[in-house]
Order: C-alpha cells, then sequence, then structure tokens
C-alpha cells in the first residue's frame, strides 16, 4: 500500500502538489505495479522517486506550464509491505503512529481504554522547520538567515522562524519566507539551502498477536497510523489527535469515520482561533490489523 499527503504552497501551491503526487506515484510504480526498486529498496527508491518529482516539477516551470519556483509542496509518503512501513517526508507534514498498551482487567484501565488514554502517540516522521538545528545550519552555510520566531509576551508563537535570502529585516522583501527546510518545488529558495531530499524512517508493525486459544488478545499492538498536514498539527497534538481516533477504533468504527471526526476537530480548532482562516487541512487515517489483515490475504482495503 502506498499513502501520500502533499501541502501545497504558495500561489501555485495545488498545482504544484498535484504534479508531485502524480510523479512520485508513476516512478513508484504507476498502474498499481511496484517498481523493481521499491520492492529490492524501499528507502531509495522512494528517495528517488522526491528526486525524479522534482527534475519533473523543475522541467514544468521551465515551460511555464506551473510556477514552481515560488510555489511549493510539502510532501510525505508512506509505503507499507507485510508488516514494515516506511515513511519519507520533505517538510511538515507529519506521521504518527498509535501504539495499544496491553489492558487489564482494573476498572481504572477499562476507564482509560474508554477514554482513548491507552493509546501512546509517536511521531514517524521529522517536521523540517528552519530553525531546527541540523537544518538551520545547512540553511545558513548557503549563506541565509533564519530569522528567529516571535514570541508574544505571553510566550505563544506570533510568527514562525522564516528563512530569507540574507540577513537583516531589510532583506525579508527578497524572500523567500518559508518556514520549512525542506520541500517539493520552491526551485528559488534552493540557492538559500532548501533540499527536496526527504527523510526516510522504517519501522515494523507490530500485529495483534494471536492468545492461546488462537484468537486475537488484548495484548499491545499498533493500532493505527495518523498522517496529515500541519492544518492538522497547528492546534492538536500528536497524543491528542490518537486520543480523538481511539474511541472510535476501540469500539470497532471505521477509519474513515475516524478520519472525518479529525479533520472536523481540526477545523473547530482554527475556527475558535480565527473565524476567517485556516490553513490547509489533509488526513489519513488507516487502521493497523486491518491493512495487515488486507495485505496479508490480497482483499483491498478501499
Amino acid at each position: 500500500m502506498l499513502l501520500s499527503v502533499l501541502d501545497g504552497h504558495g500561489a501555485d501551491g495545488s498545482a504544484v502538489s498535484s504534479r508531485a503526487m502524480t510523479s512520485i506515484i508513476a516512478v513508484l510504480g504507476g498502474g498499481g505495479a511496484e517498481s523493481k526498486r521499491l520492492r529490492e529498496d524501499p528507502a531509495a527508491a522512494l528517495t528517488a522517486a522526491f528526486e525524479a518529482a522534482q527534475t519533473q516539477l523543475v522541467a514544468a516551470a521551465l515551460r511555464k506550464e506551473l510556477d514552481a519556483n515560488h510555489s511549493g509542496a510539502c510532501s510525505l509518503v508512506a509505503y507499507v509491505r507485510e508488516q514494515t512501513l516506511w515513511i519519507a517526508n520533505a517538510g511538515d507534514c507529519a506521521c504518527v503512529l498509535a501504539t495499544a498498551q496491553a489492558s487489564t482487567t482494573t476498572a481504572s484501565d477499562t476507564k482509560a481504554v474508554q477514554s482513548g488514554s491507552r493509546y501512546v502517540a509517536r511521531k514517524l516522521s521529522m517536521e523540517h522547520k528552519v530553525d531546527e538545528p541540523n537544518e538551520k545550519t545547512r540553511l545558513e552555510a548557503s549563506g541565509a538567515w533564519v530569522r528567529p520566531a516571535v514570541y508574544e509576551a505571553n510566550g505563544e508563537l506570533s510568527c514562525p522562524a522564516r528563512l530569507y535570502r540574507c540577513k537583516g529585516e531589510d532583506s525579508r522583501r527578497l524572500g523567500p519566507g518559508l518556514a520549512i527546510s525542506r520541500a517539493l518545488g520552491d526551485i528559488d529558495a534552493v540557492s538559500c539551502g532548501l533540499i527536496f531530499t526527504p527523510d526516510v524512517q522504517k519501522h515494523t508493525l507490530q500485529a495483534i498477536p494471536a492468545a492461546a486459544d488462537g484468537t486475537p488478545s488484548d495484548a499491545e499492538h499498533d493500532a493505527f497510523l495518523i498522517l496529515a498536514s500541519d492544518g492538522v498539527w497547528e492546534f492538536l497534538s500528536a497524543q491528542a489527535a490518537c486520543d480523538l481516533v481511539a474511541p472510535i477504533y476501540a469500539r470497532g468504527g471505521t477509519a474513515a469515520e475516524a478520519c472525518k471526526a479529525l479533520i472536523e476537530q481540526a477545523q473547530q480548532c482554527w475556527k475558535a482561533d480565527d473565524d476567517e482562516y485556516s490553513d490547509d487541512i489533509t488526513a489519513i487515517v488507516v487502521f493497523i490489523p486491518a491493512l495487515l489483515a488486507a495485505l496479508g490475504t490480497g482483499i483491498p482495503l478501499f
């Protein structure tokens, strides 16, 4: 299974994200067939797919089909084969894994299961902010300036750290003004140290172990994945998002139902903060036991 979430930015961000997604899918195995490289070396194949997508965006910009010079897309791609998950990410979309802890028969534990607190969140991807130490070092080595984040007196973030071509407040008009250090597109920002190369992480999914009688047990297992753009994570922590999805998972609801609830909650958070604006809200929720069953039997999830 191949899953992707892309978040476009800039005047032509929608076109850039759409073109990038199409390119990535084609390289990894258009028509539903896995490429040989993807089967043999998933990490290398995912990285090569991002590189191919960038090459196509550059070519499209030269043909003036879209403006990838000043627009880009944060890109998150997940590839699952058997029980192994690979995550490739460039930008600030994020993949979160919820692991269900082994339950007991006590009343307090029963209450915890119902509330969702039994499910522990873990981020499987790195968000590439410009002031992350390693990213900042690379950006500034190119001669660019990472303007520090600005905070209100109460400690609330007023403006995130941003990338500019050279140091000084007067240079802000020169751009690019990005808050991310990696993305597809954004060709004009490459000279400032921005790259499109993804971080690739690998995780072995923990299935629900069988009980002594052969039926599924209630032991620790990987329960579900959330892949989402930063519009979801602006006001929801990884654990808060998992706590919202967990009760739906625990009572046997659908991943689609959980995804809808997550998106609606993110929208409500944005509305409470600013009645006129919300960032892009894109999400995928996958229930891992159903996914592993589908991959094991060949039955499609959708």
